[in-house]
């Protein structure tokens, strides 16, 4: 059966979404543009920043596709305040207008991660299962302490386990050595699969793939969404401005 997120009318409006690590190829872009891309095809009014402003992977993949989701990217043409200032005047700007904003970081240790972890109600943070991911891990742990420590306790965060399988060793002893971290790792995990690689080159998301060979990893990641969003399902809700 096909997992939904609540009613539009029940969700709040302006929640910043952060996808973060400090180390490249952990699967940052390809859940940052999963998400707002299978967000706006329920119908919710979502906006994606590339702060990735080297690569601009996510707004690249989003330029080869069909969708509804508004794109803005910074730029490396500008020393790294005047870019921080710049992020911090975006998401001010734009963020009472979606249901949904999801910012794709870069894959290393920068100030506008610190900035946007900083302004963020739920941080993403996927890793891959090797001992190098493990290592570079704990700058971005680090970060959204940091930030749960300015703001009262947020955003709250995700462990997301990236490119593994039921039976990687590797992969679950990090799980055990990550459990003490303070951040819950999600139950859903992505496997290293070829549904997931493929679906740029064809110029779509996992999560809207329905032949076999895509359809039950679709609702993998679709199962994770409704994971890790859940808490910013709760709470008092409001009804939405545009809904």
């Amino acid at each position: 059966m096909r997992q939904r997120f609540p009613p539009r009318y029940l969700q709040n409006v302006g929640k910043i979404i952060v996808v973060a690590n400090s180390k490249g190829g952990a699967g940052k872009t390809t859940i940052a543009v999963n998400l707002v891309a299978y967000q706006s095809d329920l119908g919710h009014k979502v906006a994606l920043i590339d702060a990735d402003y080297n690569q601009l992977s996510a707004a690249d993949w989003l330029a080869r596709m069909e969708h509804q989701v508004a794109v803005f990217s910074l730029t490396n043409d500008q020393q790294e305040n005047h870019r921080n200032r710049e992020l911090r005047r975006l998401i001010g700007r734009i963020r009472d207008d979606f249901d949904y904003v999801v910012i794709d970081t870069k894959g290393e240790a920068a100030t506008t991660t610190d900035q946007a972890l900083l302004l963020a109600d739920l941080a993403l943070i996927p890793f891959q299962p090797s001992g190098l991911d493990y290592w570079r891990l704990q700058d971005t742990l680090d970060a959204v302490a940091f930030s749960q420590e300015q703001n009262a306790g947020r955003p709250a965060a995700w462990l997301v386990l990236n490119q593994t399988s039921g039976r990687d060793s590797v992969g679950n002893k990090i799980r055990e050595q990550l459990r003490d971290s303070g951040i819950p790792i999600a139950k859903h995990t992505l496997y290293a699969v070829n549904a997931y690689r493929d679906a740029p080159q064809l110029g779509t998301v996992s999560t809207r793939r329905k032949d076999a060979a895509g359809r039950n990893h679709a609702q993998a990641m679709i199962a994770l969404f409704c994971e890790v969003l859940q808490p910013l399902n709760q709470g008092p809700q409001r009804r939405a401005a545009n809904a």
